[in-house]
């Protein structure tokens, strides 16, 4: 059942509404109640995707085993519709950043009003995960990020996700306009997906975040499926701060990447790409890994400045795990 949440009147008599789809049993209170939310940066997609998946996955469910589907989910697959028709990741003609105006204010501006809206629509969940993708320069595994004081309590879900990575934060005040600290603060366990990159879709991350988003509504009681029915997930790889090695451009260029080193293990020495000079013809830098780790994170976009952020590389948890074989048909498991 669709539902809007909020509705703005619009210059020349258009109205913008943020949607979400209810999901709930037919003859029965719900179990319990799980909301998954997109497209707070209009230039997100890989979480649009997922509620596509999602949405379908869940009303064939209900149709064919209705015994099965036992609680609500919410599904709220762009929030920031504005801004998805630009393919822009604040909201438009405000020019500001969403996820930056929580807990927000019904009498504020128009983005105030959303946030507020949003987050008073989300209380009473007993679960929500806020999909999100990078920006239009980096390529992420999937990983979900969370602050340090909130582990306790998410931790135990977040190994559930089907993700590569759990990026554990210190506190920072720059996440207290979040719309996952808000709820978390709350006492409602909210889990941060980081995938992919802005401005496309890669359909392989949005496939493995629905098995693990499976796992987590059985946990809750909302799906009732057998051990052989569910999905299998990953272990995910569990990283802090400290462990994270950051590549800069130390020049101006082209960045041109090295085949296939996304996603895996390298080793020190390893090439990770060039910086290029085309007016000279010459090599301005070669990145290579100072140590061995897990490359989770890669410039996409080639154009770079001195200072520019190509990489980041995980450092390999105590002992050693073996590499693991790439080219698997489920996107691999790196953990």
């Amino acid at each position: 059942m669709e539902q809007k949440i909020l509705t703005i009147h619009m210059p020349a008599y258009d109205q913008f509404s943020i949607r979400k789809n209810v999901l709930r049993p037919a003859k029965s209170n719900p179990t319990a109640r799980a909301a998954i939310v997109s497209g707070i940066h209009g230039d997100e997609l890989e979480g649009l995707y997922t509620c596509y998946l999602m949405n379908r996955f869940l009303q064939e469910l209900r149709e064919k085993y209705p015994e099965r589907f036992r609680g609500q989910v919410d599904i709220y697959p762009s929030v920031n519709s504005l801004g998805l028709g630009s393919l822009t990741r604040s909201w438009p003609f405000f020019n500001v950043d969403l996820n930056r105006q929580f807990p927000g204010n019904r009498e504020g501006h128009v983005p105030l009003q959303a946030a507020y809206a949003l987050l008073e629509d989300l209380k009473g969940a007993d679960l929500v995960v806020d999909i999100h993708a990078s920006n239009s320069f980096l390529l992420e595994m999937p990983q979900i990020r969370m602050q340090e004081s909130y582990a306790p309590c998410l931790l135990p879900l977040a190994e559930k996700a089907n993700v590569d990575i759990i990026w554990l934060h210190g506190t920072s005040t720059v996440l207290e306009t979040t719309l996952a600290t808000n709820l978390n603060e709350c006492n409602i366990p909210t889990l941060v997906v980081e995938m992919g990159i802005g401005q496309r879709l890669m359909p392989i991350y949005s496939e493995r975040l629905m098995k693990g988003l499976i796992r987590l509504l059985q946990d809750l009681d909302i799906l009732r499926l057998s051990e052989e029915e569910l999905p299998f997930v990953c272990q995910p790889r569990r990283m802090y701060d400290n462990e994270v090695w950051y590549f800069n451009a130390e020049a101006s260029g082209l960045f041109v990447a090295e085949p296939s080193v996304f996603g895996e293990w390298v080793n020190e020495g390893d090439v990770i790409g060039r910086i290029v000079d085309p007016l000279k013809g010459n090599d301005l830098q070669v990145i290579t890994s100072p140590r061995q780790g897990l490359l989770f994170t890669l410039r996409e976009h080639p154009v770079v400045y001195e200072g520019s952020l190509v990489a980041r590389l995980v450092l390999p948890p105590k002992p050693m795990p073996m590499p693991m074989e790439s080219g698997r048909e489920d996107g691999g498991c790196h953990a």
